[in-house]
């Protein structure tokens, strides 16, 4: 990735700053990824480096996208990194300072929409939910739609991201559909019982006693899934759905002196790792992570660094061809009941049919899968990426342990 934006640096110098607009060209794919240069890819991003670093740590990081301002030092960092660009506009089209606005989108979007790095451009954030008037939108829709469009006129290169907060009901989010390219929900479900009201929470109360940061009724990692699911029938057809994952410790957002160091809960490997392949197997065209800016915890962001790395090793298999057949999943009676269970997601690329799994409970299963798709036949034995380990495949079939929240990705190629 470092080699492949430095050489498109070299190309933009030297074509001129005024002729580089087809290096920056981003369009959405087929399947609804984004495709750079006609490459497809698996977007992660990071709204900020943690407390302390900087464009290179957030590469080391496992990103490929970091959303930065309009320091121009901050752009060439992210080119030196091989990172792409994502960057904020408002978009909001509304009171008396429209012409106003206009210039000033005018001047900032014709600075950077040649940079060679810029991948996206964000309009405004949870436009549809307000936290003190949640039933009152923070932006209408009409007037980031007017915004959308008057950037269209100015730069149709490149997508327009806007992120939803986990709230709201589809009816009203699909009202913004018109004023974006991706859609995106954040969704952090980590935090301990007790956590006091804070900006974003709903205080306890009502039907549960725990606070809460979504309007699901799973409050376990779980609801990511949900969220995107519930994205995927806001977006328009082969509209990207990205979703933002928990970058921070809910009690950790407070000042340090008020902070209850008994509630600061950061989301550990598991968590993490689960919410990740979770969102990739309900769909997700991209991954952001919000809240970086407030993290120095080491242990987290160490954690964090190893699933983006390896999420990023396995890109070429999430961009496969996907399967609508599921494989048929039996448990076998450990004592826990079976709510969601193994969710599953099949691709296949370049001879190599994958198997993604994630157990979406927080209790162990046993689970066999028969009935695999056709392309599974031949294949007698299947790896367990990242596990250093293979299992048996007979009659069409095997047999897996998951832990609470476990994952499992399976790969076979025919001939093996």
């Amino acid at each position: 990735m470092r080699n492949l934006m430095l050489s498109l640096g070299l190309i933009a110098a030297i074509l001129g700053e005024g002729n580089m607009g087809n290096c920056s060209e981003v369009k959405i794919g087929p399947t609804g990824f984004l495709e750079k240069d006609g490459k497809p890819l698996f977007v992660i991003g990071a709204y900020s480096p943690p407390k302390g670093g900087d464009a290179n740590v957030v590469a080391s990081m496992g990103f490929n996208l970091l959303s930065i301002g309009a320091d121009p030092k901050d752009w060439d960092a992210c080119k030196e990194a091989g990172l792409f660009i994502w960057h904020t506009l408002g978009l909001d089209h509304s009171g008396a300072d429209v012409a106003a606005k206009e210039a000033a989108l005018t001047e900032r979007v014709a600075k950077f929409k040649d940079h060679p790095n810029l991948l996206i451009w964000e309009s405004t954030d949870e436009p549809a939910w307000s936290d003190e008037a949640p039933e009152k939108p923070r932006y209408s829709a009409e007037a980031l739609t007017k915004g959308y469009r008057f950037l269209k006129t100015l730069d149709g290169a490149h997508p327009v991201y806007l992120n939803h907060a986990p709230r709201n009901t589809v009816e009203t989010l699909r009202k913004y559909n018109s004023a974006a390219d991706i859609l995106c929900v954040d969704v952090y479900p980590v935090m301990p019982p007790n956590l006091k009201k804070s900006y974003a929470i709903i205080p306890p109360g009502g039907v549960s006693r725990i606070a809460r940061q979504t309007d699901m009724p799973d409050l376990s990692p779980a609801c990511v899934g949900d969220y995107v699911d519930k994205m995927k029938q806001v977006a328009y057809e082969g509209m990207p759905v990205f979703v933002v994952l928990q970058g921070f410790a809910w009690e950790a957002l407070n000042p340090e002196a008020q902070r209850d160091p008994a509630l600061v809960a950061y989301p550990n490997l598991q968590e993490l790792r689960f919410m990740a392949y979770q969102a990739i197997v309900h769909g997700a065209n991209g991954l952001t992570v919000w809240g970086l800016s407030y993290n120095d915890n080491q242990a987290y962001l160490a954690d964090l660094s190893a699933v983006l790395n390896e999420v990023r090793a396995i890109e070429p298999f999430i961009l496969g061809w996907r399967y609508r057949d599921q494989p048929a999943r039996r448990y076998r009676e450990r004592g826990s009941s079976i709510t969601k269970g193994v969710e599953c997601l099949i691709t296949e690329t370049d001879g190599a049919v994958t198997l993604f799994a994630v157990n979406a409970s927080v209790d162990p299963a046993t689970v066999q899968f028969s009935a695999l798709p056709a392309s599974f036949d031949g294949i007698a034995e299947l790896e367990v990426l990242n596990e250093n380990r293979k299992v048996k495949v007979d009659q069409g079939a095997f047999e897996e342990d998951f832990g609470g929240l476990g994952v499992h990705v399976y790969q076979g190629r025919r001939g093996d």
